[in-house]
């Protein structure tokens, strides 16, 4: 045991898997919220001991349940995040408002440490409202948690992605691979486990 009880928003997507058991194999005890039905957080389960992973389940868009899933904790990991609008949540819902909820309601616990995951991207002047919302949330949580740890990978690739699996798809869907050598644009990935142990080191 650790003594760690952290609370991870975001859990069941690509990246929060990942963390999730690297608290869990070290002996931290994690709270994973959902949305929506547990099946969607039950794969998680086995990552750790009996006990060690907590699905709880909470409303982005209510308060209350986001205290509920932080009280216990002693570290709020937020992974929460999404790269296309919905009818439900537009960016600035989730990357700002549901962000502004999240520190605000882990600083009213008295939650020791925050850590938010943003892009490499993120910027006011971007002309991606996915960017300019991801800018918004880090000055939200500067503003609530002026000690919190903000993260700003670039691409995330490993088993499961949407980064090299996107590329293996477009090669078999067309024969070859398509390359632009003259695009403006260049990445530089993260593989999923440095970043996965990045984000428990700081937790812990």
């Amino acid at each position: 045991m650790t003594g760690v009880v952290a609370t991870l928003f975001g859990a069941s997507g690509f990246l929060g898997g990942y963390i999730t058991a690297r608290l869990a194999s070290l002996g931290g005890q994690v709270v994973v919220p959902y949305r929506g039905h547990g099946d969607e957080v039950r794969h998680l389960k086995p990552l750790g001991d009996l006990g060690k992973i907590i699905p709880v389940p909470f409303d982005l868009k209510e308060s209350e349940t986001i205290a509920q899933a932080v009280v216990r904790s002693n570290v709020v990991v937020n992974c929460l995040g999404r790269d296309y609008e919905t009818r439900n949540f537009s960016f600035d819902d989730v990357h700002v408002d549901g962000t502004r909820r999240l520190a605000e309601e882990s600083k009213k616990a008295g939650i020791e440490r925050f850590i938010h995951l943003s892009c490499a991207g993120a910027d006011h002047d971007s002309p991606s409202a996915y960017f300019r919302s991801k800018a918004k949330g880090e000055d939200v949580v500067k503003e609530i948690y002026p000690e919190a740890t903000i993260l700003r990978p670039c691409r995330v690739f490993g088993h499961q992605d949407r980064f090299l699996n996107h590329m293996a798809f477009v090669t078999k869907a067309q024969g070859f691979f398509p390359l632009n050598n003259c695009g403006p644009n260049k990445v530089q990935p993260i593989y999923v486990r440095f970043l996965a142990v990045s984000s428990e080191s700081l937790a812990g």
